[in-house]
């Protein structure tokens, strides 16, 4: 099946949000090159269970095409357009299973010497889309905090060894209490920007109690 047979009937499998999209933006989906529209789709299915950035991203993707006249649309589309897709991807489902169809891809582009043509493509691409609309900054610079060594009384290993000449490097520092010390530090971070899954604590030790997000 080619993006120019697609009919809303085809989606009605799609979880809520993601459906209302694809029906939104139907006659879009129509006009994409056929290696395109089950790559996008393969975000739209999923876009229910994204976090807000990853939705966004969709979102931007969708924005950017509409934006372009049927004649921009067709040129910026150009490159994706030549790549020839054999039968076995086209013929799929790839409506209801466009993640299969992209794992698939990888190897038919391989296969017939078109993978460097495809992600010379997919750079223009995402450069083009971002740049219409650029990412506002940030509110504050990106934070990690990285804590290990529980039960390690002695090693040489040099931790970090290749980023301590973009920072400062302290080998006596008092480690009691130092963890709580840090998850402090993260929640005041985010009760002044409350933003909505910017913040994360990730544990793979025994586990420290956080009473709210951070």
């Amino acid at each position: 099946m080619l993006p120019s047979e697609l009919t809303a009937s085809h989606f009605s499998a799609y979880p809520p949000q993601a459906k209302r999209l694809v029906l939104a933006n139907l006659d879009l989906l129509r006009r994409l090159p056929p290696i395109l529209t089950p790559l996008l789709l393969r975000e739209v299915k999923a876009y229910d269970w994204k976090f807000p950035a990853e939705q966004k991203e969709v979102d931007v993707q969708l924005t950017y095409l509409h934006s372009l006249s049927r004649d921009q649309l067709r040129q910026s589309m150009t490159d994706f357009a030549r790549i020839e897709l054999p039968p076995e991807l086209t013929d799929t489902d790839w409506v209801n299973t466009p993640e299969l169809f992209s794992q698939h891809l990888s190897a038919a582009l391989w296969a017939t010497n078109q993978i460097d043509h495809f992600r010379a493509a997919s750079i223009r691409y995402v450069n083009d889309y971002r740049a219409a609309a650029p990412s506002a900054p940030l509110p504050v610079k990106r934070l990690t905090i990285v804590v290990l060594g529980e039960g390690v009384r002695e090693t040489s290993y040099p931790l970090f060894d290749k980023l301590r000449e973009h920072g400062v490097y302290y080998t006596a520092v008092e480690t009691d209490g130092g963890v709580t010390k840090l998850l402090d530090a993260v929640r005041a971070r985010n009760r002044a920007h409350p933003i909505p899954f910017a913040h994360w604590y990730v544990d793979g030790g025994n586990g420290v109690r956080v009473t709210e997000r951070a």
